[in-house]
C-alpha cells in the first residue's frame, strides 16, 4: 500500500514538472503600412492555411475588442507565401478596410 502510494507520488511529481508546449508562433513583420499597424492595433491575428503542392490555401482571423473577423480562403503561391505570409493571404486593399475598422 506504501509502496503504491510512494509510486503515484513520484508519478505525479515528474509529471507536473514536465514542460508544457504551446503552438503559438510570434508574427514579426516588416511588410510596412498597412500590416504593422494593423498587427500594432488588434489582439490577436491568425494565419490558417493548409499546404497542397506548390499552393497555399489561406486566411486571416482579425480579433479586435471582441470582434472576430475572418477573410474569406484564397490560395496563393507556396514561394510568396513563405516570404509574406500576412500580405500574402491578406491583400493590401482589404488590409486597409480592416485598419479603418479599429480607428471607429
Amino acid at each position: 500500500m506504501k509502496q503504491l502510494q510512494l509510486t503515484l507520488f513520484i508519478l505525479l511529481t515528474i509529471l507536473s514538472t514536465l514542460p508544457v508546449q504551446a503552438n503559438t508562433n510570434k508574427l514579426f513583420t516588416e511588410q510596412g503600412y498597412p500590416y504593422n499597424l494593423l498587427i500594432k492595433r488588434t489582439d490577436e491575428i491568425k494565419i490558417i492555411y493548409s499546404e497542397k503542392g506548390d499552393l497555399v490555401n489561406c486566411r486571416i482571423e482579425l480579433n479586435w475588442q471582441k470582434q472576430k473577423t475572418t477573410t474569406k480562403n484564397i490560395t496563393v503561391n507556396r514561394f510568396n507565401f513563405n516570404k509574406k505570409p500576412f500580405a500574402s493571404c491578406l491583400p493590401r486593399e482589404q488590409a486597409k478596410m480592416m485598419l479603418a475598422k479599429t480607428f471607429n
